[in-house]
């Protein structure tokens, strides 16, 4: 796939090292990183900066880069490079053994999965992923004949009367017994182990080598909610509870469609419908299919082709992996704050405005930002408001975008309003004013001193939905409801004033 010579191919393997070290100790960051690399392989020069802002492309840059400066000033060049070092550091990990069996399995999705515009692309990955099976193939071989645990065997025995078929269709089924499996042992499986777990699919009448696509599993796993409730859908699948403000924690650091499609759904079915209203209006489509739209859209932005096919069995193991991968990268995160992983990003949020600033004065002597900031404390708790230092990189990168922003305009605040937490729709609150962006309409935006010069033509229209003079803001699916909107831009407004 890649032309290297021998001095570059040593000088890659030199460089990779101390990464293909990590494996012996660190197999949270070794899974992750190879999840990256896999993903990495499909970024396209035209889509750069785009991805400057992901995650997984920010671990990458920090791990085969080799570069010091600012990620925002990637080039073409260090694009190349760094595919380059993350086509060697599959093929590395899987020569090694490196990888665990259920590591294999993900990596060789994954890889499936790219979407690559060039055919001859597309052949060389595919020999990838299966030189890459062919390795959980051997692992298997050279295995011996261990039983798995107590717990795992006497379950696997007594499978056919737990009655999985009567009680969930086919894709919940799949979650179910997923979620029952993890529940008896969470990580580091044999080969073997892996072979009960796709003994027990077969047991409860899923047929564990049928291919279904990523688009097929998504769409079928929201009929059966359909069917069955939401409720039933979220007792089985046990994903960590993330705060509010890091809803987008393992988007950002686990590179798996599936999962992370299978979070969304989780995370954002109930509240979904005030988003997906306008678009079940303007296609003529049911809730359902709305939400089958706007989840197939956001994996198609991230480079994944949904319709290519794994096998069930596949699925099952890639949901098992990451279920364990998203437990370990959260503890390391959220409970030792002081081992964070190595490239793991830092949001880098933007500074505050100068309080001289000649387009923000107030009357009193005190500090505006400062006032603002103990305002805004007030609204701490609440989902999808990002505050100053807690507003995801990712997010910010997209809402400017989006929003049409200065680029030297500051920022301090925002409102995601979006379904799936990308941030192309919401409200951003700046040095200014605030700029927003409702969905089908362009991006619109209005000065602290209109906002304060009009607050009387502040109107709350429902609960989802404020006018502001002839123009309306609309909050979709976001946990901040319009009587907090007002409530804020009176509030700042009042305490910042222009020339």
């Amino acid at each position: 796939m890649f032309d290297m010579n021998d001095i570059e191919l040593k000088e890659i393997d030199r460089t990779l090292e101390g990464k293909l070290d990590w494996a012996k100790t660190r197999s949270a960051e070794t899974e992750q990183l190879a999840m990256d690399a896999s993903r990495l392989l499909s970024c396209s020069e035209t889509r750069l900066q785009e991805y400057a802002g992901q995650g997984f492309f920010k671990r990458c840059w920090s791990h085969f880069s080799g570069e010091n400066a600012a990620l925002e000033r990637a080039t073409q060049n260090d694009l190349l490079n760094m595919q380059k070092h993350a086509w060697r550091y599959i093929n590395l990990l899987q020569e090694r053994d490196l990888m665990l069996a259920h590591s294999i399995i993900v990596v060789k999705n994954n890889l499936k999965t790219l979407a690559f515009d060039q055919q001859i692309l597309k052949i060389e990955v595919a020999r990838l992923a299966d030189r890459v099976y062919e390795r959980f193939i051997a692992l298997e071989q050279r295995m011996d004949n261990q039983e798995a645990s107590q717990r795992i065997h006497s379950w696997l025995l007594t499978i056919e009367t737990r009655e999985y078929d009567d009680q969930y269709p086919e894709c919940l089924r799949l979650l179910k017994v997923v979620d029952d499996f993890y529940a008896l042992k969470s990580s580091s499986w044999s080969v073997q182990e892996l072979r009960y777990l796709q003994t027990a699919i077969r047991a409860i009448g899923i047929p564990a080598k049928k291919m279904m696509s990523i688009s097929e599993f998504i769409e079928r796993t929201i009929d059966e909610i359909d069917m069955v409730g939401y409720d039933k859908f979220s007792s089985i699948v046990n994903i960590p509870i993330i705060k509010n403000k890091e809803s987008d924690f393992f988007i950002e650091n686990i590179s798996s469609p599936v999962f992370n499609a299978i979070n969304q759904i989780k995370d954002n079915y109930n509240v979904s419908s005030r988003v997906i209203r306008p678009l079940q209006r303007r296609m003529g489509i049911s809730h359902a299919e709305a939400i089958k739209f706007v989840l197939t859209d956001f994996i198609d932005e991230v480079g994944i082709e949904t319709d290519a096919e794994l096998s069930l069995k596949d699925i099952a193991i890639e949901i098992l992996a990451c279920l364990s991968l998203s437990k370990r990268l959260y503890e390391a995160h959220f409970n030792q704050p002081q081992q964070l992983l190595e490239g793991l990003p830092q949001n880098q949020p933007p500074t505050p405005p100068d309080a001289e600033s000649p387009l923000l004065l107030t009357k009193s002597r005190k500090n505006p930002w400062e006032e603002v900031r103990i305002f805004l404390h007030e609204y701490a708790t609440i989902k999808d408001l990002y505050k100053l230092d807690n507003i995801p990189g990712p997010k910010l990168v997209k809402a400017r975008s989006s929003m049409s922003v200065p680029e030297n305009e500051k920022i301090f605040a925002l409102i995601d309003t979006t379904l799936f937490g990308s941030a192309s729709e919401g409200i951003l609150f700046g040095q200014s004013g605030i700029y927003w962006k409702n969905a089908f309409t362009p991006p619109q935006a209005a000065s602290w001193g209109r906002i304060k010069k009009y607050k009387n033509k502040i109107v709350v229209l429902s609960s989802s939905e404020l006018q502001f003079i002839d123009d309306k803001i609309s909050l979709g699916g976001a946990g901040v409801l319009a009587d907090n909107l007002k409530h804020i831009l009176l509030n700042i407004s009042s305490k910042l004033e222009d020339d």
